[in-house]
């Protein structure tokens, strides 16, 4: 049984490191510190139970195999959770939420049986994987425990749930993988209209000005161009307005488009 469940992001929060911009975000996860302790006395009850009926005579050892509810066996099972949650601690401290202060409480909390874990990591990370993270903390937890059990008296059984515990440090590191990077969606205008209208009128030599305005909220990517540079020829831009110059009668179409979309935008100009 994995007593947990992984709760998602709560806040999110933007740093400097040189000159890069990281954003990282917070993520609760939540275990269950009884149900922790009922699948450590099920796994040792079990053990127990196999140890008892392969030898009638073994019922001493299987009352010190199984972890059950004396006192005493409580208070082990308690003493060795905390201490395997705090090797966890350990293992994932890179990510550990920072507080002040030196005690355990300033790490994780244990409030009304849950112990609740607060990690930050990379805006990349999975929210996906926030739920798999708690379990396989719990299941860390959980062979820990059981390697501490069988370590006082059956260090083949300690062995096995040692290699476990290594196993789901290794899935606890996976789930820290970054996602791909996500691809900004860029906005382009949707229309163009100028102030001149369609036609506008100029004299021969006449420097004059033409004005676009385009969506709001999108990347301003109009250029500008003349069917015919002998008669309105196109100077610089300031801001959305260009420069044009007239140079020779008659008429030209000046054409104001998106570099990035189909939109365009065309203006008659006749010189005299």
């Amino acid at each position: 049984m994995l007593g947990l469940f992984g709760e998602r992001v709560i806040t999110v929060i933007p740093y400097w490191i040189g000159f890069k911009l990281h954003i990282m975000k917070s993520i609760l996860l939540s275990l269950s510190e009884s149900l922790i302790i009922e699948s450590v006395k099920s796994e040792t009850l079990i053990k127990g139970r196999i140890d008892k009926a392969s030898d009638s005579k073994a019922a001493e050892l299987a009352f010190n195999e199984e972890a059950g509810d004396e006192e005493f066996h409580e208070r082990k099972l308690h003493r060795t959770m905390h201490t395997s949650l705090s090797r966890l601690m350990s293992k994932i401290g890179d990510y550990v939420e920072a507080r002040y202060g030196t005690s355990a409480s300033n790490v994780y909390d244990v409030s009304e049986g849950v112990i609740e874990i607060t990690l930050r990591v990379s805006d990349r990370f999975n929210e996906s994987l926030t739920e798999p993270l708690a379990r396989l903390c719990s299941k860390f937890i959980e062979d820990h425990m059981l390697y501490l059990w069988w370590g006082t008296f059956n260090v083949k059984q300690a062995e096995f749930y040692k290699s476990l515990w290594m196993l789901d440090l290794e899935d606890i590191s996976a789930c820290f993988t970054k996602t791909a990077p996500v691809v900004p969606q860029v906005r382009y205008t949707e229309y163009i209209n100028t102030q001149l209208g369609d036609t506008f009128k100029v004299l021969s030599g006449e420097l004059f000005s033409l004005t676009y305005l385009v969506s709001d909220g999108v990347i301003d990517d109009v250029e500008a161009v003349s069917s015919d540079e002998g008669i309105v020829t196109i100077g610089g831009k300031k801001g959305r307005t260009f420069s044009l110059r007239a140079l020779g009668m008659g008429v030209a179409d000046v054409t104001l488009y998106s570099k990035h979309s189909s939109v365009e935008k065309r203006v008659k100009i006749i010189v005299s």
